[in-house]
């Protein structure tokens, strides 16, 4: 079965001024389903490590196999433990041209409307915003 991810931008303002929140999209084509990452203003390559051991569990908890993962040429995966940690899932994956696409959109952005994934971004606390308990 085939997974696919791409990253989601989003210009958000926090108590720093205007910031880009990222979100971690994962698709499962087969299923119809949709795996969205949790947010974050800095997305490091051990933040994109952890989301792929959450969907990870996710399809396991869905009882899908993944044997490939499709995703661009975005240089915020890091590419050989990304590469090792799906080939011990049995997944190989598969780098395409960011351009390959019309209009050159991520294809997550091309299946999930844009416009809906922008209003639900929240960024998590420890992210540049303060705590609701700060807020006054």
């Amino acid at each position: 079965s085939m997974i696919a991810c791409d990253f989601l931008m989003k210009d958000v303002w926090t108590w720093r001024g205007r910031a880009r929140a990222y979100v971690l999209v994962f698709i499962h084509p087969g299923s119809r389903r949709v795996y969205a990452s949790a947010s974050t203003l800095s997305p490091t390559h051990n933040w994109v490590m952890q989301q792929s051991r959450n969907v990870s569990m996710w399809l396991e908890d869905i009882g899908v196999e993944p044997r490939f993962l499709i995703r661009d040429g975005d240089m915020l995966y890091p590419k050989e433990k990304l590469a090792d940690f799906w080939s011990e899932e049995d997944a190989r994956v598969i780098r395409i041209p960011s351009k390959s696409l019309p209009g050159n959109h991520g294809f997550a952005a091309v299946t999930i409307s844009v416009s809906a994934i922008h209003e639900l971004i929240v960024v998590r606390n420890g992210s540049g915003l303060p705590s609701p308990s700060a807020r006054s």
